[in-house]
Parts: structure tokens; C-alpha cells; sequence
């Protein structure tokens, strides 16, 4: 008798939770595939239901006309259609009506399917949802093609062989990991790629422009506003590795099994809620607002009184040296301001990398043939240039505290998880300085066989099942006995 893998129903259900459309599969027969559908909780019995098995183009048209009317008249349900009423269904003239009847669907099981339909439905989606991003799941050389035609291809390791695997971008054990990939990895990697790509582009911009706003009143002469010797050294050295660091080692919450669990968040990249042209923009601006005031502030202070006995007023270098002093000190704050974890190798990058510009300004303000030469008292030793410091400190606090807030990624534990705030705010690593490797427990091991449906005693808990394969549509994840596929 088969028996489905251990957590395949909190799994799919987890996946439906996300808002996972689920397109399943299958080469069983229909009654045989609606039975697993209610076994693994891909089907419920308050999920209304149409099934197509008929042939003839003509009569599939009327059956997809009747289901789609049938659908619009609820909020969701599942189309279940047979591979003879699919052969008909993928012809050019019926495409467009399939995907519009499977786009009211949140679940579609397909019966008695090849694997060359299995990949034409894959193609379906993916060419007609240009927006979404397909993912299929399969164990088998029959899922092959379907694997290949899909955005992101997952096999599975088991016992049908190794050609999923092979031919996939991600290799599992087993189906229940799906879920901790999509929801901590597959997250989690959103929310930091999306802050690495906007912050790379603001801290250029907030570099760029105090040069630009020197430009409005020196009438655009072309005069530059850095010294030559330090310009080239921004991306290298002063604001390089902190991000790094935060790409790599950053994580929202410090126990991951909540983000697991609570599935609803995965939602922030389905939406495209930490990376759109709105977030983009407002990135953009921010950096623009800040080197505003920036440049205000450095000229307005480092030009306007004199320092020395002798009243002599700090140069154009001078000024320009204490603008990029500030935004490499601001550059780093943000980055401080928005990470959620803090570990004591971060932490030391972004000192050391505003240490390093000190460093490199007290080494060229000692070569003479350099625009700086004996401008090192001009800088450290001013008051004012402290007190430029934090004047243009305390206002990016304001900005990052305040008018901007939205902006940070933070948002992600806002709006619509008022039952998960709480646990989800016990478990922020702000302010964690230990190691990233303390509070990690070792897995428990036990025997695994390599087959993916082996349900031996003293083995990983899997299914027992000739080959099957499932299909996962806007971003959702299906499974069928044998292969998968997720959209």
C-alpha cells in the first residue's frame, strides 16, 4: 500500500498558507490522484471542486467555459482535469483559456499526464504569467523536461534514480525540506539581496551627489570636490565588506524555525514588498536628501569661521575631505542601522572601515605633492569638523528613526502578522554579538537509504510510490506521489 512521505500535508498546506498556487502532476488515475490530494491536504472538503474528462476540442472548450464560470462565482478551487482532456486543452486555441481557468484555481490536479505534458504545462504558465516565477519539483526521469522548462528546477534524490537530480539548480532528501528552502532560505536571501542592491545604489549616490550640489555653486565649473587620491578608494575599502558581511551572515529573526512556521511571510517576496521601483526610489532619494544636507553643513561650517590664530578658513580640499569624512561615517550608520543581526566580526568592519579612512587621510596629508599636504590639523584638529560630524549624525538618526523608517527592511514583521509580532520580536538578533555559529543544534542523524519513497523501518520517513509528478504554478509548490513541480 503507498504511504506518503512524513510532513508531505503540513508541507503542502504550509505552501497553499503562503499563497502558493498548487499544480499537481500525476500519471495516476483521477480518483486515485483525488485520494492523495485529500491524504496530503492538497484537497479539502471546503475547496470546490470541477473536474474536466472529456474529448474532443470542443467539448474540453465547453467544459473549461462551464468551470470558469462555475469559478468566478467563488473565491477559489481546484480544476481537476484528465490527460486525455489536456492533450486538447494545451492546443493553441485552448491555452489561453486553460491558464484563465487555472489562474481562479488555488489548486489544479492533472491526471494520467506524459512528461512531455507535464513540461507544456510548465511552458503554459511560464509564458503566460510572465510576471511569476515557476518552480518544478520531480524525482524521476520523467520529470526531467518539466524540471528543465520551469525558472527553478528541484530534484528530489530517491529511488527512481539520480536524474532529477542531475538536471536540477537544487537537490532535497526529501519533499518537507521544500518548505524550509522556500521559507528561511529562499526568504531570507530575498530580504538580503533586495537591501544589498539598494543600499549599493544609494551609497553611491550618497557620494556622488555632494559633488553635485558643490556643482550648483560653483557654477558647474568642474571643479572636483574629493582629492583624487582617496576618490577611488569609497567602494574599495571604506564601504566594501560591511555589506558583505550583512549579504552573507544577516538574519531577521534568530531562531529560523519561526519564519518556517509562519508561512504568511514568505508573502513579502511574492509581492515584491522589499524591492519595487517605490522602495527603489525612495533609496534614491533618501541619499539625494542626505547629501544635501551634507554638503550644507561641511561647507556652511568649514568655510565660515576661521580655525587658526591667523583666522584662516579651511580650503576647498579641506571642506571636500570632511564632506567624505561624513559620508563614509553615514554610509556605514546606515548599514548599522538596518542589519538585524550584529556579530563582532560586523560590528568590526564597519569601525575598522571608517578607521581605515582616518588612516588613509593622516598618510596623505603627509605626502607633499598631494592636494592635502600639512591639512591634517585643518581636519582633525577643528572643532567644527566634530561638530559636523554629529550634526550630520544626528540628523540621518532622525531620518532613519523617523521620516524614513518605512523604507527599512524592517517592514517585514509589519501589517498583516499581528499574531506572529510577538513571537516574532522575542526572537530579533539586534544587539546579538556572539558567534553566528553559538545557538546552532546539531541535527540528529539517522539512516537514509537514497531512496525517496522508502518507508523501511529505521529509515527516513518517505513514500512508497511508482513515479508521479507535480507541477507548482505562481509560485506555488505541488506534489503528486512521484514528481513535482512549484510555482
Amino acid at each position: 500500500e503507498d504511504k506518503l512521505q512524513d510532513q508531505v500535508g503540513p508541507t503542502i498546506k504550509s505552501l497553499k498558507d503562503a499563497g502558493i498556487k498548487v499544480w499537481v502532476l500525476t500519471g495516476d488515475k483521477i480518483e486515485t490522484a483525488i485520494n492523495i490530494g485529500y491524504s496530503c491536504e492538497l484537497l479539502t472538503t471546503e475547496l470546490y471542486q470541477v473536474v474536466v474528462d472529456v474529448t474532443g476540442e470542443g467539448r474540453v472548450e465547453a467544459e473549461l467555459q462551464r468551470c470558469r464560470k462555475e469559478l468566478e462565482a467563488r473565491s477559489t478551487g481546484a480544476l481537476i482535469i484528465s490527460g486525455a482532456s489536456l492533450t486538447y486543452a494545451l492546443r493553441e486555441t485552448l491555452r489561453p483559456l486553460l491558464l484563465e481557468v487555472g489562474d481562479l484555481c488555488s489548486v489544479v490536479l492533472a491526471c494520467r499526464v506524459s512528461p512531455k505534458q507535464k513540461a507544456e504545462v510548465v511552458q503554459l504558465v511560464r509564458e503566460g504569467k510572465t510576471n511569476i516565477t515557476t518552480l518544478s519539483v520531480g524525482d524521476g526521469a520523467n520529470d526531467v523536461n518539466m524540471i528543465t522548462e520551469a525558472h527553478i528546477g528541484i530534484g528530489i534524490a530517491g529511488k527512481e534514480g539520480q536524474q532529477a537530480v542531475r538536471a536540477s539548480d537544487y537537490a532535497i532528501g526529501q519533499f518537507s525540506f521544500l518548505r524550509r528552502l522556500l521559507f528561511v532560505h529562499g526568504r531570507e536571501a530575498y530580504r538580503r539581496n533586495s537591501v544589498l542592491v539598494c543600499y549599493n545604489f544609494y551609497k553611491n549616490v550618497l557620494f556622488v551627489m555632494p559633488q553635485f550640489w558643490f556643482g550648483c555653486v560653483s557654477f558647474f565649473s568642474g571643479q572636483p570636490l574629493y582629492d583624487p587620491w582617496i576618490y577611488q578608494m569609497y567602494n574599495i575599502f571604506y564601504t566594501s565588506l560591511p555589506i558583505v558581511l550583512y549579504a552573507i551572515f544577516d538574519r531577521q529573526v534568530a531562531n529560523l524555525d519561526v519564519l518556517e512556521q509562519n508561512p504568511q511571510l514568505y508573502k513579502d517576496g511574492m509581492t515584491g514588498r522589499l524591492f519595487n521601483t517605490k522602495v527603489f526610489w525612495t533609496w534614491v532619494s533618501y541619499a539625494c536628501v542626505q547629501a544635501a544636507y551634507i554638503a550644507i553643513i561641511t561647507f556652511g561650517f568649514m568655510e565660515s569661521t576661521g580655525f587658526q590664530d591667523t583666522g584662516r578658513l579651511a580650503g576647498l580640499w579641506t571642506s571636500g575631505t570632511v564632506a567624505y569624512a561624513a559620508v563614509v561615517i553615514v554610509a556605514n550608520w546606515k548599514l548599522a542601522h538596518f542589519s538585524w543581526a550584529h556579530y563582532w566580526f560586523s560590528v568590526t568592519a564597519i569601525f575598522l572601515s571608517i578607521l581605515l579612512f582616518f588612516i588613509s587621510i593622516v598618510i596623505i596629508t603627509n605626502i607633499k605633492f598631494t592636494n592635502l599636504y600639512c591639512d591634517l590639523s585643518l581636519i582633525m584638529a577643528n572643532p567644527l569638523t566634530w561638530m559636523s560630524f554629529i550634526l550630520i549624525l544626528g540628523l540621518s538618526v532622525v531620518f532613519d528613526m523617523g521620516l524614513f523608517r518605512e523604507q527599512i527592511p524592517k517592514v517585514g514583521l509589519k501589517g498583516e502578522r499581528p499574531d506572529h509580532e510577538d513571537e516574532m520580536g522575542d526572537s530579533l538578533e539586534s544587539g546579538f554579538l556572539p558567534s553566528i555559529f553559538s545557538g546552532y543544534k546539531k541535527a540528529s542523524s539517522w539512516d537514509h537509504t537514497g531512496y525517496a519513497f522508502s518507508a523501511e523501518m529505521g529509515h527516513t520517513p518517505q513514500l512508497i510510490s511508482r513515479a508521479r509528478g507535480a507541477t507548482y504554478y505562481a509560485q506555488s509548490v505541488v506534489e503528486s506521489r512521484g514528481s513535482l513541480s512549484t510555482r
